[in-house]
């Protein structure tokens, strides 16, 4: 007989949010939010192993999910702010010059960031023919929505001569990074969304 996994998962229901998700109803979530999560990781966890004889591995995952749920609120919070910047989730382009110095900056890029990922198209001019290539980097402080390593792209860099060719490129390129950040709207590894992905198939949900 087949085991199943099982997962806990902190509801949300429509009075936590009686005004909508706003910034207001949120800020009081992560309040109540971490009071709790202060309160099981002192009094609540020793209640529930020594009274309720819950083991120690599942009031571990209550507060892993305490945890998660409470970064959520604080990457909603995040996001508002990084939403009153100018240049959010448009793409920017900057000098080499501007850059600030790193190893890894080879050229003028052009740059994309959502408050999730950061998008980097860059243009290299330094040999015979302009090197064009694309690379991401997490770009939340909260959460994890790609690993900055493993997580990249398998297209591979392009070279181009002419104007027009390089434009095109960088087009294509942009285009490819614009489908990535669609596709990257989760945080990293996360089982809500694959659970509920696979609920709507065998559901017959199909998407608009």
């Amino acid at each position: 007989m087949r085991e199943f996994d099982f997962t806990l998962m902190i509801k949300r229901e429509s009075w936590d949010y009686r005004d909508g998700v706003t910034p207001a109803t949120v800020q009081e979530r992560l309040k109540d939010l971490t009071e709790y999560f202060d309160w099981v990781h002192r009094e609540g966890g020793w209640i529930a192993r020594n009274h309720l004889f819950l083991s120690k591995e599942l009031v571990e995952q209550v507060e892993a999910k305490l945890k998660q749920e409470i970064d959520y609120c604080k990457f909603y919070l995040e996001l508002q702010e990084r939403r009153k910047e100018a240049d959010f989730d448009k793409w920017v382009f900057h000098k080499k010059e501007e850059l600030p110095p790193s190893w890894d900056v080879q050229g003028d890029q052009w740059i994309r960031a959502n408050g999730r990922i950061k998008a980097i198209v860059e243009i290299d001019h330094s040999g015979k023919m302009t090197a064009i290539s694309v690379k991401f980097r997490n770009d939340s402080t909260t959460l994890r929505f790609m690993d900055d390593y493993y997580g990249q792209p398998k297209i591979q860099p392009s070279h181009a001569k002419n104007p027009q060719s390089i434009t095109e490129k960088i087009e294509e390129y942009k285009r490819y990074a614009d489908n990535f950040l669609k596709e990257h709207q989760y945080p990293q590894y996360n089982g809500e969304a694959r659970s509920f992905t696979l609920l709507k198939q065998i559901l017959c949900i199909e998407e608009p």
